[in-house]
């Protein structure tokens, strides 16, 4: 989007979306939102801001987590352009989207999205994988994943990669990304250690509770590490934990559907794709939650 509209961007997250968009400048004339789904939880609020924005200013919404239809209808009537598909991941959506506005170099941007989404063989990305060096794509995209993973909390480190790419320049290339990568390449060595060591397993699921800031990471390392369909992390934040659902092609629910449910039973928050889903629940929960999110696989 930076390169295509010479625009600002914000990183924002789930726990701080509402506020995010609740903090866009008056001047704004046009805002793009891109992969940020919400739950049923947060529907009404989320669609409420978005519907404030666009009174003002021109709004794009693109996305491909779960949306119920009426919230797709509730979003374009209040004058959202939206792009939605759950087939194609975000990155590759935004491409198709404003392709005329890019230069030919960004085409390699939404594959290292597609790649680090798990969506590499989805119809679009397919069609432009087979048509250069797929090994590189995926070095480029895992030096990217990990060097993201590596400095998940530090801003100024992830604008700095994003203004890269918005230049066309390679993951290896971006000043930082190949020492950062081999240093969560080292951690996520040290993480399978602690999950074999600390992981509980259930029936259809494996879970550990390890610091933030790994929690992706973790759950995608938990099924191999303990020979399940899915794995989950959580991650202590206060009073609840931030938890990050990970499946394999062994699991036959949707994951974003499942935590959605189970989440509001306690309390909680959540949703996202079939095989990769988030959210959070209170901890004095954590227990129950983790034995209905089980009993729904």
């Amino acid at each position: 989007m930076v390169a295509a509209t010479g625009g600002d961007f914000l990183l924002t997250d789930y726990d701080t979306l509402l506020s995010d968009l609740g903090r866009v400048p008056k001047g704004v004339d046009r805002l793009v939102l891109c992969d940020m789904g919400v739950d049923g939880s947060d529907e009404g609020p989320f669609v409420e801001a978005l519907g404030a924005i666009a009174s003002r200013a021109a709004v794009t919404y693109v996305d491909h987590h779960l949306l119920r239809r009426k919230a797709e209808r509730r979003i374009e009537g209040l004058g959202v352009e939206l792009v939605h598909d759950e087939g194609e991941c975000a990155s590759m959506l935004t491409y198709a989207n404003f392709m005329g506005a890019l230069p030919p170099a960004a085409w390699q941007v939404p594959l290292l999205g597609a790649v680090t989404d798990g969506m590499d063989d989805s119809p679009m990305s397919r069609r432009m994988i087979e048509g250069t060096d797929r090994l590189h794509i995926l070095a480029e995209a895992s030096l990217l994943s990990n060097a993201v993973l590596a400095n998940r909390g530090d801003g100024a480190f992830l604008r700095g990669v994003v203004r890269g790419l918005s230049r066309m320049a390679e993951p290896h290339e971006i000043e930082g990304v190949e020492g950062a990568a081999l240093r969560q390449l080292r951690r996520s060595k040290e993480l399978v250690r602690l999950i074999a060591e600390r992981g509980r397993k259930l029936r259809g699921l494996a879970y550990v509770v390890l610091p933030e800031g790994t929690r992706g990471n973790v759950a995608e390392l938990i099924p191999g590490t303990m020979d399940v369909p899915v794995g989950v992390s959580l991650a202590p934040a206060g009073a609840r934990y931030l938890v990050e659902l990970r499946g394999t092609s062994r699991c036959k629910a949707h994951l974003g559907k499942a935590i959605s449910e189970v989440a509001a039973m306690y309390g909680g928050s959540g949703g996202g794709h079939r095989l990769a889903a988030g959210g959070t629940i209170p901890a004095s929960s954590a227990e129950d939650s983790l034995r209905a999110l089980d009993g729904r696989l």
